[in-house]
C-alpha cells in the first residue's frame, strides 16, 4: 500500500519536469544570479526565463508581477492539481 502525506503546507512534491529543469542549477551552475561574471549571468538569464514561463501561465508580466506570483504560487498549484486529480 502506497502511503498518503497530507502536510503539504510545508512541502509538496516535486514534479519529474521540475527536477530536471532544477538539476543543473543544484549540481553544476550553482551561481548567484546577482553575480558579474559569466556564469552568474548565464543563470541570471535562465531565472528571467523561467519567471516569464511562470508569468506566461498566468497571464501576469513577469518584471511587475513577480512577488505577486511567488506569493501565491503554492495556492494556485494545489487548486490545479486538485482540478487535474478530479
Amino acid at each position: 500500500m502506497r502511503p498518503c502525506y497530507f502536510d503539504n503546507n510545508a512541502t509538496a512534491p516535486l514534479d519529474k519536469r521540475v527536477l530536471q529543469a532544477m538539476l543543473p542549477f543544484l549540481k553544476e551552475d550553482f551561481f548567484n544570479p546577482s553575480g558579474i561574471c559569466r556564469p552568474a549571468q548565464n543563470v541570471r538569464g535562465a531565472l528571467r526565463k523561467a519567471r516569464e514561463e511562470v508569468a506566461g501561465l498566468l497571464n501576469a508580466e513577469p518584471e511587475k508581477d513577480i512577488r505577486k506570483i511567488i506569493k501565491v504560487l503554492p495556492g494556485i498549484i494545489t487548486r490545479i492539481k486538485k482540478n487535474v486529480s478530479r
